[in-house]
């Protein structure tokens, strides 16, 4: 009997705290707070009242949403017994906002229901103009408003929005006169929030940052900025060098960029700048394109780096020290219909990966006059359908033969390794180490001339099938022992391989 009066003690103990904790009562037969409403509006500000005439108060606790229902208060605040007004800041421009004040008094059971009102905040004058693209620099913006309602303007206030001190500038009468202003001294990579007065009344805010000086791309270092690639193309001579800052640029929603009649480098500063883009369209004479220290990565569904389909006279494409991947299909691209091309190609010190299998091949030739090809000192891996085609159409004028130097192949490719089928090309593989065939798919090579295999390495899946249809002279079937395959990091630990220099000399 002793322990049940104990556990009924325990159980009571529980009811009795549970109430205490539990949600506030309200009593709806009592009146909440009466004529409740806005009192005044200003700039960005709303002053709310009421009145409440009984005793035993003990706070009012006031609530501001967009939602009806107050699932998402964006305002909850508490205030004493004796106030009968609040003030909400920072308010938007002609925003229906809900608010809600409930009452709390001594006994939880006296707590009357809460008055609950709408209100449309005071649409805000902002006179300043959205920026133009050319408005926002590195150390400087330019400012531009409309004229106001009403009286004129005086001054601006410029604060950084992270902290620092405001700065106050005096608008000069030609300010005045062309509604604009330029701000100096400020500073690269920063937000600031700017304020534009009728003497003491604020007419206009906006905020902006300014460019990265990291994020800067420039004609041959000029001072005018561009803010995508394909606007620097447009407007740059032929011969002139495009320099990208060190940062990431996501062109990807603004298509394949052409690149018609001029020559053109497009260079990385000061470390490798990513661009996001679906690639490059090469249009007419453009007689030499190069790209050198950039990393181009393409997330949407197009096919090629770097396309000569509709060059009518002579190119020669040069990729140094870059990062190629995402690209649907390869990283080089002459169709069927590139009969007038002449085109040459060459990479040096790049990681070309993850390409994809439809709508072409990874290196793909297939009509046009081919001048010129090397590839050294370059990692490829996990590369879709055919990684080298060469068709019947194409006609190699090159004094010297096509080669692959010290290049290391891994994971590649879903189809044939090679695919030649034109009579007038002879390509060597020399010093490459080639592991890991996705599948065991027969190289296709017809037409006469040769392809040869130097000094080379082969190991893994159907390593066999890398040199079908080869001359092979001295070729190995070492294991390469990387560091890492499935974490990309082909760093070789055979020390036989290393000592003959076999393979990229980034891993070696």
């Amino acid at each position: 009997m002793k322990n049940i009066k104990v556990l009924w003690l325990v159980l009571l103990a529980l009811v009795v705290n549970a109430c205490t904790e539990s949600e506030i009562e309200m009593n709806y037969a009592l009146p909440g707070p009466q004529n409740a409403g806005v009192a005044k509006f200003e700039r960005k500000a709303a002053t709310i009242s009421w009145e409440y005439d009984r005793s035993d108060v003990q706070y009012f606790i006031i609530e501001l949403s967009e939602k009806e229902d107050f699932s998402n208060s964006l305002v909850k605040d508490t205030i004493s017994n004796d106030v009968r007004e609040y003030t909400f800041t920072g308010l938007g421009s002609q925003v229906l906002y809900y608010v809600r004040v409930s009452t709390r008094t001594n006994d939880r059971m006296t707590n009357p229901q809460p008055v609950v009102f709408s209100f449309r905040s005071a649409e805000i004058e902002n006179i300043f103009k959205p920026f133009g693209e050319d408005d926002i620099e590195i150390e400087s913006a330019k400012l531009k408003w409309n004229a106001p309602a009403e009286g004129s303007v005086t001054h601006i206030v410029i604060t950084p929005i992270a902290g620092g001190d405001s700065r106050r500038i005096d608008l000069t009468a030609t300010n005045i006169a062309n509604k604009e202003v330029v701000i100096d001294d400020l500073v690269s990579a920063t937000s600031y929030f700017v304020e534009i007065f009728d003497n003491d009344e604020v007419r206009g805010e906006i905020t902006f940052t300014t460019v990265d000086r990291n994020a800067s791309i420039t004609i041959e270092g000029d001072s005018k900025l561009y803010r995508t690639i394909h606007a620097a193309i447009a407007a740059a001579s032929s011969g002139a060098v495009i320099n990208v800052g060190a940062t990431t640029y996501d062109f990807n929603d603004l298509g394949r960029v052409a690149v018609e009649n001029k020559s053109l480098t497009i260079r990385g500063l000061d470390g490798v700048p990513t661009l996001r883009m679906q690639g490059f369209n090469l249009i007419g004479n453009v007689e030499n394109f190069e790209l050198s220290g950039l990393k181009i990565v393409s997330t949407t569904s197009t096919n090629h780096a770097v396309e000569v389909s509709q060059v009518t006279g002579s190119v020669n494409v040069v990729v140094e020290d870059c990062d190629l991947s995402g690209f649907n299909s390869g990283v080089f691209y002459a169709s069927s219909s590139a009969t007038a091309a002449s085109y040459g190609f060459s990479v040096d010190n790049c990681i070309i990966h993850d390409i994809g299998a439809e709508g072409g091949d990874v290196i793909d030739f297939r009509a046009g006059t081919l001048t010129g090809f090397l590839i050294k000192n370059t990692t490829f891996y996990n590369l879709g359908r055919d990684f080298l085609r060469i068709d019947g159409g194409v006609t190699y004028s090159g004094g010297e033969a096509m080669k692959f130097a010290n290049c290391t192949f891994d994971d590649l490719p879903s189809r044939r390794f090679i695919y030649v089928r034109s009579g007038s090309v002879n390509l060597i593989f020399d010093k490459c180490l080639l592991t890991n065939m996705k599948n065991d798919t027969a190289n296709g090579f017809s037409g006469g001339g040769s392809i040869t295999f130097d000094n080379c390495n082969v190991f893994g899946s159907f390593s066999s099938r890398f040199a079908q249809y080869c001359t092979q002279n001295n070729l190995t079937t070492l294991d390469p022992q990387y560091a890492d395959a499935g974490k990309r990091d082909y760093t070789v630990g055979n020390a036989d391989l290393k000592t003959a220099g076999i393979g990229d000399p980034r891993w070696l």
